[in-house]
């Protein structure tokens, strides 16, 4: 008898943990969600009331519609996924994205060069979250998943290690607090991120190469390259 209650009592434990995890991947699905759709109206309602050449308002047309379709595209494949939680790397980057959607708005008030700067930070949202509903559709229901990127640094022919490797996803190339580094060095330094684009470089004392862009997610769930060394 005791063991059977002992069971009953765990039974009824585990299953109030799973329900209450449960409960918190659905709050942090629909908080993340609900905040790209409200930047994302944000957005295209400011850059409607700016003066905007006709092309740029036609690719503002076209980059919200993109947007919008895939921000529900990925809501629910977040959502057929019952067991899968979304990871704190891939809720990371969604609100990255988010954050630069409401950057663009406050670019409007620079005139021209300002608007320039939303269209562009516009386009660089869509085109990262194209980039993650090809990389969940070719994984065939695996959910939002995460990206293995495999660093190797090479001189010529010669692999050398002790290379930190840096990144930034490309719309935030130019906004030293959202660079990241890699939690080993090289080489390889391996790194789990959500798809998307990416920039980067290498530091090593006081060398510090150039950014390289690097799509993660068209060619698989991994991508191993060779980054040169000058």
């Amino acid at each position: 008898m005791k063991l059977a209650a002992y069971l009953s009592l765990l039974f009824c434990f585990c299953s109030s943990a799973l329900i209450q995890s449960r409960v918190t991947q659905l709050r942090e699905h629909h908080e993340i969600f609900d905040s790209l759709r409200s930047s994302a109206t944000t957005a295209k309602e400011q850059l409607e009331a700016v003066e905007l050449s006709k092309a740029q308002r036609s690719k503002v047309q076209e980059l919200s519609e993109s947007i919008v379709a895939n921000i529900e595209q990925l809501d629910a494949i977040a959502h057929s996924r019952k067991t899968a939680r979304i990871s704190a790397e891939y809720l990371e980057s969604l609100k990255l994205d988010s954050e630069l959607l409401n950057y663009t708005s406050s670019n409007l008030s620079q005139g021209k060069d300002g608007a320039d700067k939303a269209v562009t930070a516009l386009n660089e949202v869509a085109e990262d979250l194209k980039t993650k509903v090809i990389f969940s559709q070719n994984q065939m229901g695996t959910g939002l998943r995460l990206v293995e990127f495999i660093v190797h640094t090479k001189k010529d022919e010669t692999e050398l290690g002790g290379y930190e490797v840096w990144y930034v996803p490309r719309g935030w190339s130019d906004t030293p607090d959202k660079f990241r580094r890699s939690d080993r060095t090289s080489s390889p330094a391996i790194m789990k991120l959500a798809p998307g684009n990416y920039l980067v470089w290498l530091k090593k004392g006081q060398l510090v190469t150039e950014k390289t862009g690097y799509t993660l997610g068209l060619e698989g769930s991994r991508k191993e390259i060779d980054f040169p060394i000058p």
